[in-house]
This record gives structure tokens, sequence and C-alpha cells, in this order.
């Protein structure tokens, strides 16, 4: 029942570990791909050739690969796999009030709660694992999109999202290093989404032009999540229209009209109102350590309070709509 250590000093599975990690995964809802730390240089050779080609953003290439997000901790010496999760993550609803209208928005699956799903996950992969001599750290600036699809654990959408069976694009990925090993951990060529085969909805619902029918990659810097997602002390671009804005960060309209999300729509994580004072506030751009404690709460509660400085800028487009 416990990992065996070689003579080599590299631990082994025994007797079903990742029988056990599969077990208390599903009790969770999460799915979960393992895969050889040794496969992490093909995965960025694959993001390379993709910049050299000129099709992946200069941004993203200096962020996965020139800033170091394949350097592994150094805290961590016997590192053999990475657990790739997908963690089940719905919208979250926001109801503004200004002018005497309430303003529905929505903060997307991937910019809520992070932070704490990792401490859940993580908690999770110990319980089956830790007991067994293995640990599990999080693993925080890899590229998470390539490596969903180069485990196999999703597959892209032609909008460039990654989709998991049961999920659609609503969940969050995350990745963890371990000392333990998998059964077939070897990094698989990323795949299009079945249902994307013949669909061009996507493409027809982007009114920037960001999903491209010549490209599988999106041009970035014309994806509105892209746009909303920049430093507060940007402006939108003047090709933006107003009307085009439907998040409080990032973008909704490609995974809100895909067919593969039909499930998944109508549904919430949570809801959240603000008063017509409150609004005002958030407008007018108040400090955290200014704000009143009701609304210092709320924000908190919404995982708003780190984009705070935003809000000025991407509120204001929402109620101008």
């Amino acid at each position: 029942m416990e990992g065996e250590t070689t003579g080599q000093g590299v631990k082994k599975i025994k007797n079903g570990t990742e029988s056990e990690l599969e077990r208390v995964m599903r009790e969770k809802g999460l799915e979960y791909r393992g895969i050889s730390i040794a496969e992490l240089p093909k995965l960025e050779e694959r993001i390379f050739q993709l910049h050299q080609r000129g099709i992946l953003e200069t941004n993203f290439f200096r962020e996965a690969i020139i800033n170091g997000g394949f350097s592994l901790p150094e805290d961590f010496p016997g590192i053999r796999s990475l657990i790739v999760v997908a963690y089940p993550q719905l919208s979250t609803r926001l109801v503004f009030t200004a002018g005497g209208r309430n303003v529905k928005t929505v903060i997307p699956p991937a910019y809520r709660n992070f932070r704490n799903r990792i401490l859940e996950v993580k908690g999770c992969l110990e319980k089956a694992i830790a007991e067994k001599g293995f640990r599990v750290d999080p693993a925080f600036r890899l590229p998470l999109k390539a490596l969903a699809a180069g485990t196999g654990l999703g597959a892209y959408g032609r909008n460039n999202i990654i989709y998991v069976s049961g999920m659609g694009s609503y969940h969050q990925i995350l990745a963890f290093f371990t000392d333990m090993d998998f059964d077939e951990s070897t990094l698989k060529e990323p795949r299009l989404l079945e249902l994307c085969q013949d669909c061009r909805i996507c493409e027809a619902l982007c009114p920037s032009g960001a999903i491209a029918p010549d490209r599988f990659l999106l041009k970035v810097r014309r994806c509105l999540a892209y746009v909303n997602d920049a430093p507060p002390e940007y402006s939108f671009p003047e090709w933006v229209e107003s009307g085009w804005h439907n998040a409080i960060y990032g973008c909704m309209l490609c995974q809100e009209g895909c067919p593969a999300n039909e499930n998944f729509l109508e549904n919430w994580e949570e809801e959240y109102f603000f008063s017509e004072e409150e609004t005002q506030i958030l407008l007018e751009g108040v400090p955290e350590k200014e704000l009143p404690p009701e609304l210092k709460q709320k924000l908190g509660e919404a995982d708003l309070l780190g984009l705070l400085e935003r809000l000025p800028r991407n509120l204001g487009s929402l109620l101008h709509n």
C-alpha cells in the first residue's frame, strides 16, 4: 500500500495508489490526467515552434518560456510527474443597478476562486497519495491549456478554449507537481473538439474577428478577453464597440453561444447584487481601504478585490451598452 523506493531513489506506484487517486477525484467530480515530467521539454518545444511560425503571441511566449514558466521548483528535487486537473466551475452572475435599471453581467469561470480551488484540490490529492509517501505541490506558472490538451484531459474548441467531458468550457484547469509515476504519461497531440469539426458558431458570434477560419490559435489582440484584462491604465481600443461588452472581465460570447455548453448556461455559481450607491462607488474607483465594509465584503466574496482597479473602465463600458 506504500510508495516503493527503488535503488535509484525513485518512488513507484504499488498496489493501486493510482486507483485510489482516481476514486478520490471522482468523488469530488474532478477529472485529471498524469504526465511524466520528462514530457515537459516536448511541450516547451511545441510552444516554441508556434512562436517561430508567428502564430503565438510574444507575450504568451515570454510568460511561458522566457520568464521561466517551465522551470521546476528547486525545493522539490524528486519531481516525477504532473497531475493536471479540471475543476467544474460555473459563471458568477452580477447585477448592477444604475440609472434606475438593473444591468446583468458575469464573471467567467476562470476568473474566480482560483487559489481556493488549488488549496481544495491539493487537499484531495494529498488524501489520495500523501499517506502513501508521495508529495504534491501546486504548479502555478505552467501553460495550463496546453497541458490539458497535451494530456488528453480536454480538447480545444474552435474558440481556442479547452473543453472537458461533462464540463464543457465551464471549469478551471489546475496543475500539480508530484514524485509519483503514472502508468500512461506521454504527451499527446492536441485535438479539436469533435462537435467543432463542422461548426462555425463561435466564429460568427465573435464580433472582433479574433476567431479566424484559417488558423487554430486566436488572434489574441483582437479578443475581447485580452482587451478587458488589460491593466487599468489602458483605455479600450477605438475598434471595440460598446455593445460588445458582456462580462466584467474576460468575454463569454463564444462560450455562451456554444452548443457544447448548452447544459451549463442557465446555472450560476453565485449571484451578487449591487445597489445604485454601490455601483457609483465602483465607477468612481474608490480604493479598497476606503470602501464601505459591506461592499468590501461583497467584493471579497465575489473575488473581485484583486481586479478592483479595472472596474471603473470595464463596468462603465457595460453600463453604457
